[in-house]
Protein backbone atom coordinates (compact mmCIF):
# COMPACT_ATOMS: atom_id res chain seq x y z
CA UNK A 1 0.00 0.00 0.00
CA UNK A 2 2.81 2.53 0.15
CA UNK A 3 2.49 2.91 -3.39
CA UNK A 4 -0.67 3.63 -3.42
CA UNK A 5 -0.47 5.91 -0.10
CA UNK A 6 2.73 8.04 -2.12
CA UNK A 7 -0.11 8.30 -5.72
CA UNK A 8 -2.24 10.18 -3.46
CA UNK A 9 0.43 12.86 -2.41
CA UNK A 10 1.92 12.52 -6.24
CA UNK A 11 -1.30 13.19 -8.37
CA UNK A 12 -3.41 14.99 -5.33
CA UNK A 13 -5.93 11.80 -5.81
CA UNK A 14 -8.44 11.27 -2.63
CA UNK A 15 -8.13 7.19 -2.96
CA UNK A 16 -5.79 5.17 -4.85
CA UNK A 17 -6.51 1.54 -5.80
CA UNK A 18 -6.10 -1.69 -7.41
CA UNK A 19 -8.88 -3.29 -8.86
CA UNK A 20 -8.40 -6.99 -10.19
CA UNK A 21 -10.48 -9.19 -11.96
CA UNK A 22 -11.87 -12.22 -11.19
CA UNK A 23 -14.38 -15.42 -12.16
CA UNK A 24 -17.26 -15.01 -10.48
CA UNK A 25 -20.03 -17.58 -11.56
CA UNK A 26 -22.19 -19.16 -14.32
CA UNK A 27 -25.71 -18.20 -15.51
CA UNK A 28 -27.93 -20.68 -15.90
CA UNK A 29 -26.85 -21.25 -19.40
CA UNK A 30 -23.64 -21.86 -19.03
CA UNK A 31 -22.00 -18.77 -19.39
CA UNK A 32 -19.57 -17.25 -17.08
CA UNK A 33 -19.82 -14.31 -15.01
CA UNK A 34 -16.99 -12.17 -14.63
CA UNK A 35 -16.58 -9.48 -11.79
CA UNK A 36 -13.94 -6.75 -10.21
CA UNK A 37 -12.81 -6.22 -6.81
CA UNK A 38 -11.06 -3.21 -5.20
CA UNK A 39 -7.71 -5.48 -3.72
CA UNK A 40 -5.42 -2.50 -2.31
CA UNK A 41 -6.55 0.77 -1.37
CA UNK A 42 -5.16 4.09 0.24
CA UNK A 43 -7.18 7.03 1.03
CA UNK A 44 -6.87 10.63 2.09
CA UNK A 45 -7.92 12.19 4.95
CA UNK A 46 -11.61 12.34 5.54
CA UNK A 47 -12.17 10.06 2.41
CA UNK A 48 -14.18 6.47 3.41
CA UNK A 49 -12.66 3.68 2.56
CA UNK A 50 -14.45 1.45 -0.46
CA UNK A 51 -13.01 -1.42 -0.46
CA UNK A 52 -15.66 -3.66 1.42
CA UNK A 53 -18.58 -1.97 -0.70
CA UNK A 54 -16.57 -2.71 -3.84
CA UNK A 55 -16.41 -6.22 -4.40
CA UNK A 56 -17.45 -8.71 -6.62
CA UNK A 57 -18.92 -6.55 -9.44
CA UNK A 58 -19.61 -7.35 -12.67
CA UNK A 59 -17.39 -6.56 -15.45
CA UNK A 60 -20.34 -5.38 -17.44
CA UNK A 61 -20.60 -2.50 -15.58
CA UNK A 62 -17.26 -0.72 -17.14
CA UNK A 63 -19.09 -0.41 -20.61
CA UNK A 64 -17.03 0.92 -22.86
CA UNK A 65 -14.06 1.54 -20.31
CA UNK A 66 -13.21 -1.84 -20.37
CA UNK A 67 -12.21 -2.24 -24.53
CA UNK A 68 -10.24 1.02 -24.02
CA UNK A 69 -8.33 -0.31 -21.19
CA UNK A 70 -7.89 -3.84 -23.05
CA UNK A 71 -6.43 -1.70 -25.98
CA UNK A 72 -3.50 -0.77 -23.16
CA UNK A 73 -5.50 3.00 -23.23
CA UNK A 74 -5.86 4.95 -20.08
CA UNK A 75 -9.05 6.07 -19.77
CA UNK A 76 -9.74 9.75 -18.12
CA UNK A 77 -13.28 10.50 -16.57
CA UNK A 78 -12.85 14.26 -15.86
CA UNK A 79 -16.55 14.66 -14.94
CA UNK A 80 -18.22 11.82 -14.25
CA UNK A 81 -21.59 13.94 -14.20
CA UNK A 82 -21.08 13.69 -17.69
CA UNK A 83 -20.66 9.77 -18.52
CA UNK A 84 -23.04 8.38 -20.59
CA UNK A 85 -22.47 4.58 -19.25
CA UNK A 86 -25.19 4.95 -16.90
CA UNK A 87 -24.55 2.08 -14.66
CA UNK A 88 -20.72 2.42 -14.08
CA UNK A 89 -21.74 6.29 -13.55
CA UNK A 90 -24.18 5.56 -11.02
CA UNK A 91 -21.63 3.11 -8.90
CA UNK A 92 -18.76 6.18 -9.17
CA UNK A 93 -21.65 8.25 -8.11
CA UNK A 94 -22.41 6.51 -4.72
CA UNK A 95 -18.83 6.81 -3.70
CA UNK A 96 -18.93 10.58 -4.55
CA UNK A 97 -16.27 10.49 -7.50
CA UNK A 98 -16.56 13.04 -9.44
CA UNK A 99 -13.70 12.67 -11.65
CA UNK A 100 -11.60 9.33 -12.21
CA UNK A 101 -8.20 7.56 -14.24
CA UNK A 102 -7.83 3.99 -14.78
CA UNK A 103 -4.90 2.40 -16.48
CA UNK A 104 -4.85 -1.10 -17.25
CA UNK A 105 -2.90 -4.35 -15.41
CA UNK A 106 -1.47 -7.15 -17.66
CA UNK A 107 0.10 -10.06 -16.36
CA UNK A 108 3.32 -11.76 -17.36
CA UNK A 109 1.19 -13.66 -19.88
CA UNK A 110 -0.02 -10.39 -21.61
CA UNK A 111 -3.65 -11.00 -20.06
CA UNK A 112 -5.80 -7.98 -18.82
CA UNK A 113 -6.27 -8.59 -14.98
CA UNK A 114 -7.48 -5.15 -13.51
CA UNK A 115 -6.65 -1.86 -13.61
CA UNK A 116 -5.04 1.34 -11.24
CA UNK A 117 -7.80 3.70 -10.18
CA UNK A 118 -7.15 7.20 -8.79
CA UNK A 119 -10.46 8.58 -7.79
CA UNK A 120 -11.11 12.02 -7.00
CA UNK A 121 -14.34 12.72 -4.50
CA UNK A 122 -16.10 16.16 -5.36
CA UNK A 123 -13.72 17.51 -7.75
CA UNK A 124 -12.34 17.35 -10.76
CA UNK A 125 -9.12 15.51 -12.16
CA UNK A 126 -6.12 18.88 -11.84
CA UNK A 127 -4.41 19.11 -14.87
CA UNK A 128 -0.81 20.42 -15.21
CA UNK A 129 0.66 23.28 -16.66
CA UNK A 130 0.64 22.44 -20.05
CA UNK A 131 -3.11 21.48 -20.11
CA UNK A 132 -3.39 17.86 -19.95
CA UNK A 133 -4.08 16.52 -16.44
CA UNK A 134 -2.30 15.39 -13.62
CA UNK A 135 -3.01 11.26 -14.08
CA UNK A 136 -1.36 11.09 -17.34
CA UNK A 137 1.95 9.24 -16.37
CA UNK A 138 0.42 7.22 -14.29
CA UNK A 139 1.80 4.13 -16.63
CA UNK A 140 4.81 4.46 -14.30
CA UNK A 141 2.79 3.24 -11.01
CA UNK A 142 1.06 0.55 -13.00
CA UNK A 143 4.29 -1.04 -14.36
CA UNK A 144 5.72 -0.95 -10.60
CA UNK A 145 1.83 -2.72 -9.59
CA UNK A 146 2.38 -4.85 -11.91
CA UNK A 147 5.63 -6.17 -11.16
CA UNK A 148 4.62 -6.37 -7.40
CA UNK A 149 1.64 -8.17 -7.95
CA UNK A 150 1.40 -10.28 -11.05
CA UNK A 151 5.03 -10.71 -12.20
CA UNK A 152 6.55 -14.14 -11.92
CA UNK A 153 9.73 -12.94 -11.73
Amino acid sequence: NAILSDMLVDYRADRAKVVQFHNGTHNLGGIPFRYFSITHESVGTGISSEISNFQDIPTSVLGSYAEQMINHELVRIPDVSAMTVNTFKQLLEQQGITGKCMYPLFDDAGRFVGYLGLDYVGRSIPSTANGGYICDTLIREAKTVQNVLFSSN
